[in-house]
């Protein structure tokens, strides 16, 4: 299960709507309920999906989205609903990006040393 971020930038059409973002936000945690298997937030700790949301520059907002994506796959399918919508009040303006563990870059970089580490010197 891969953990993706991506973050979204609302649109002159979703700013003119911003009132009802929260509302935006349920009916795209219900589609993504819909996929199998399901997209899930990472912690839910804000008890609306994991999303984080700024204002830059000022009167234009930004949600980054952190989710889980058991098929490290179907994000990009949530991702493309987002772009698709018509009229369209948000676009991706980065990622879908896999975010890593401590544990899965540690493990990385043990993987790349050995890597580095091969003598390769007969091989011609």
């Amino acid at each position: 299960m891969g953990i993706w971020q991506f973050t979204l930038t609302e649109t002159p059409h979703g700013y003119q709507d911003h009132a009802k973002h929260h509302n935006r936000r349920k009916i795209a945690w219900v589609r993504a309920g819909l996929i199998t298997p399901p997209i899930t937030p990472v912690t839910n700790s804000d008890r609306e999906g994991d999303v984080g949301e700024w204002q830059s520059p000022s009167g234009v907002w930004n949600y980054t989205w952190k989710v889980n994506d058991p098929s490290d796959n179907n994000v990009f399918a949530l991702v493309r609903v987002f772009e698709e919508q018509n009229p369209q009040s948000v676009y991706v303006s980065s990622g879908p990006t896999r975010l890593v563990t401590q544990e899965q870059w540690a493990a990385q970089q043990d993987l790349s040393v050995k890597l580095l580490e091969f003598d390769d010197s007969g091989i011609t």
